[in-house]
């Protein structure tokens, strides 16, 4: 490789002072204590929480990794605001990666696992069924409902996830949705 091509390359490697700029210290301090806040309510509603432990180097380097995404997404995409979806696709994403939550010790703690990958199906259960009127359905819905935040978790546990098939996934969960409202307005 030749080196003004070298250089080049070298150009357009995003650093932290490059993120920074791109989208201001508040948005990052707003999303990192988003981030920070959903973890430490999640880790305490759980039962023998002592044993858990929330890292607060990984926080920097899920907040850090959404943002040189997103930053390397606008552009490229040609979008100026990020939709919901996105947002928690991508730090769904960059929270199954880093695994913030750590245990102190292992000692008989099998129960904690899957712990970061239950916390970003919480995560992701919160912001789809954050709208109490939407939220509501029929019982008969329920087992379908359960089938797919069930699946979603092995999905978690289990498969080969990006960003973009978490993305996906939100996407078509909330199309189901307005499909279903359109179906129910039609009668």
């Amino acid at each position: 490789m030749k080196d003004d091509v070298i250089k080049e390359r070298i150009n357009q490697i995003i650093t932290y002072k490059d993120v920074l700029d791109f989208f201001g210290e508040k948005k990052i301090i707003s999303r990192y204590k988003f981030i920070y806040d959903f973890i430490k309510n999640y880790i305490a509603h759980i039962k023998d929480n002592d044993s858990l432990v929330l890292c607060d180097s990984i926080i920097d380097h899920v907040v850090v990794d959404y943002f040189v995404d997103i930053m390397r997404i606008k552009p490229f995409q040609e979008i100026e605001f990020i939709n919901d979806t996105k947002i928690y696709a991508y730090m769904s994403y960059w929270l199954l990666r880093h695994k913030p939550i750590q245990l102190k010790h292992e000692s008989g703690l099998d129960k904690f696992v899957f712990i970061n990958e239950e916390l970003v199906s919480a995560l992701l259960q919160s912001h789809l069924f954050d709208n109490a009127d939407v939220a509501k359905h029929a019982q008969t819905e329920q087992t379908q409902i359960n089938e797919f935040v069930d699946l979603m978790l092995y999905f978690f546990k289990y498969r080969h996830y990006t960003a973009q098939n978490i993305e996906l996934m939100l996407t078509a969960f909330n199309a189901g949705r307005s499909y279903q409202t359109t179906v129910d307005f039609r009668k």
